[in-house]
């Protein structure tokens, strides 16, 4: 397989010059991730984010061909951060329900730091135009499918330890993400998402009550 930001073979060691070319394209994406989040899509501009890189406008076009592959390939990278961040979550917690809040907690603290960001990226799904869109709700479902995997994994294993009911696992890791994902859209919608991470507790009760199994021989949450 081959990295797509350094065209090297995936597990190869990286020249000095495919070093330096990812660590420009990173910059590039931290500064577009800034410009993105204070002006919005729409008003962003090239131009803007190779300032804030500090980048010619053209070094800028070298690695993206416009704004729309920019915006896309930010929005990818953010998902891979937090599935990467979700994975170490889960690694730490061997506990159902813990890992469970722990997932919860990850993506609020993740969305709530970016808030700007995301608030852009709400506003482009209804503003953008339509193929531009559709590949980015693309790139969107095929991380939220790898995070629902990852999370139905980990709910499948505590099915079958007895804690969670037994319902289909990989729908259950895509509620899970639905309750947080529809939880931030009322947040960022009406103003709060300084505060996105206050409902984690609520968010957590809200699901664990419904699948956890009940009864006397029910394992207990540590």
């Amino acid at each position: 397989m081959v990295n797509k930001e350094t065209g090297a073979a995936e597990g190869s060691k990286l020249s000095r010059r495919e070093r330096e070319r990812l660590l420009r394209r990173q910059e590039i994406l931290r500064a577009a991730r800034k410009v993105f989040g204070a002006r919005g899509y729409e008003r962003a501009t090239l131009d803007e984010v190779a300032r804030e890189a500090e980048f010619a406008k053209g070094t800028l076009y070298s690695y993206f061909a416009s704004k729309a592959d920019l915006f896309a390939e930010l929005v990818e990278h953010e998902f891979d951060e937090v599935l990467a961040c979700a994975k170490a979550a889960l690694a730490r917690e061997e506990d159902a329900a813990a890992a469970a809040r722990a997932l919860i907690r990850v993506f609020l603290d993740f969305f709530g730091s970016r808030a700007d960001f995301y608030r852009a990226a709400m506003a482009y799904r209804e503003t953008g135009k339509p193929k531009e869109v559709e590949r980015l709700h693309g790139v969107v479902m095929k991380r939220l499918g790898e995070l629902g995997d990852l999370w139905g994994a980990r709910f499948a294993a505590g099915a079958r330890d007895g804690f969670f009911k037994e319902y289909d696992a990989r729908f259950l890791g895509f509620l899970l993400l639905g309750i947080v994902h529809y939880y931030s859209v009322y947040m960022f919608r009406y103003g709060r998402a300084e505060n996105l991470t206050d409902g984690a507790e609520m968010l957590c009760d809200i699901y664990l009550e419904g699948v956890r199994r009940l009864g006397p021989d029910a394992p207990e949450e540590r």
